[in-house]
């Protein structure tokens, strides 16, 4: 499926360079036009076909073998792109430029390769073709899926190969060509123009061996994207993809560096649940009470996703359950339910009476793809500005009568009011929670 995917797209970028039917042109314009162009359309389209002996009957007759279609595809772009193993081996002998590009700045080894088409990657190697080969634009923005919360498509994340042969080699998975690339000399560090690298597209894609593979050739396990600053350690992290993780540990990543929003691995990994992950993390150093740009610790992700076991680990390492910033794991606990976790952070010293200030909710969900995190998603909005609200107004807001009980029964103020005013039994009252209205009433909330 990924081929034929291939192949049309191909087919759609030398189709669309065909010349518009509103085009103007003298007669004499015309006849020279279509003198000169004619012969190589013939070659192109044999090799579109995979016509051997209209290929071998056309160079026989002197048609120009480097001569490029208005897209600037030329007869060796085309079958190394379609796979004719047999036409690419007769224009190479012919004297076809195996390294001309078109206006996509591609080469025909960019195309064997995203084919997959291994003895013509060889072939082009052989006789010249250079795996280095930098390009300007892109040729398709591929799109792939790590798992877990960080779904690739479902963020239409662009995964720019600049025309680089291994990184497309690498984003196909195709290891067979990727080692036969490094063999002959090609850049494991090479980057794509948002600056991710091989290794990071291989930690995306959760492709072990082939991750391993760059990093036993020299691949940088700490290189950044460009200004975001993610790392291929925070890519894994947020894909769930452990060995991966491990890997990069063992080569020297660092477990605490940060991206543009201050985001840390451990943080991208407590958000998605990935336990394994976090215990490898806090194992080998990284920090639980890092804070981002948006006011998160690790603690306050885990909290957000409900994940107890994550939260009482990093509770267990030293995680400060009353950080000091906008809004705190309590309250994030609290207004989603999580009696456990709620549970557990009372326990361990969580301030009950704490206020947010985050504007219109809680947004807790983000996704890390593409060289940059997000916040995105869940948001708990009960039709107030939720300034100043404490956890207990978040409780009786979602309905969560058993976390109501729990704070309550652990000191906190139940007419404690927000900026605009409201209590939590004015906003239990409002969203018709009978029951914990009644709760609250008997703890001394007023009328």
């Amino acid at each position: 499926m990924k081929k034929l995917i291939y192949i049309i797209t191909v087919l759609v970028l030398i189709l669309s360079f065909t010349p518009a039917c509103g085009k103007t042109v003298s007669t004499d314009e015309a006849l020279v036009e279509s003198e000169q162009a004619y012969p190589v359309i013939q070659l192109i389209e044999a090799c579109r076909l995979g016509n051997l002996e209209d290929v071998k009957r056309l160079i026989e007759q002197s048609a120009d073998i480097n001569k490029k279609d208005w897209g600037g595809f030329t007869p060796l772009m085309i079958a190394s792109a379609f796979g004719y193993t047999e036409i690419v081996e007769m224009l190479i002998d012919n004297g076809a430029d195996v390294n001309a590009q078109n206006h996509y700045s591609s080469t025909a080894l960019k195309y064997a390769v995203g084919g997959g088409y291994i003895e013509i990657v060889e072939m082009l190697i052989a006789n010249g073709g250079d795996v280095n080969v930098k390009a300007n634009v892109n040729l398709i923005d591929l799109r792939g899926a790590a798992n877990g919360s960080y779904d690739i498509s479902d963020y239409s994340a662009e995964i720019d190969t600049k025309g680089k042969a291994l990184l497309r080699a690498v984003s196909e998975g195709n290891t067979e060509t990727l080692e036969m690339l490094i063999d002959n000399g090609a850049d494991v560090n090479v980057k794509d123009n948002g600056r991710w690298t091989a290794l990071m597209y291989a930690a995306a894609y959760g492709y072990t061996e082939i991750a391993e593979m760059l990093i036993d050739n020299g691949a940088d396990v700490n290189k950044k994207t460009n200004l975001i600053g993610t790392t291929a350690l925070m890519i894994a992290s947020g894909g769930g993809y452990t060995e991966i993780v491990e890997m990069l540990i063992d080569n020297g990543a660092d477990v605490n560096a940060e991206q543009y929003g201050k985001w840390t691995a451990l943080m991208i990994a407590s958000g998605g649940g990935y336990t394994e992950i976090v215990e490898m993390l806090i194992d080998n150093g990284a920090d639980v009470n890092a804070i981002s740009r948006d006011c998160g610790t690790a603690l306050k992700y885990a909290s957000a996703g409900g994940y107890t076991e994550i939260a009482e680990m990093l509770i267990d390492n030293g995680a400060d359950v009353n950080a000091k910033e906008v809004w705190a794991a309590l309250t994030i606990a609290s207004g989603l339910g999580y009696t456990e976790i709620a549970e557990m952070l009372i326990d361990n010293g969580a301030d009950v009476n704490k206020k947010t200030n985050f504007i219109d909710g809680i947004s807790l969900n983000y996704s890390v793809f593409d060289g940059y995190i997000e916040t995105e998603g869940i948001q708990i909005v009960y039709g107030y500005t939720n300034e100043d609200w404490t956890a207990l107004m978040y409780a009786a807001a979602g309905g969560y009568t058993e976390i109501v009980e729990m704070l309550i029964d652990n000191g906190t103020v139940v007419n404690l009011k927000a900026d605009n005013g409201s209590t939590a039994s004015m906003i239990a009252i409002e969203k018709g929670y009978t029951e914990i209205v009644n709760i609250l009433k008997e703890a001394g909330a007023q009328e």
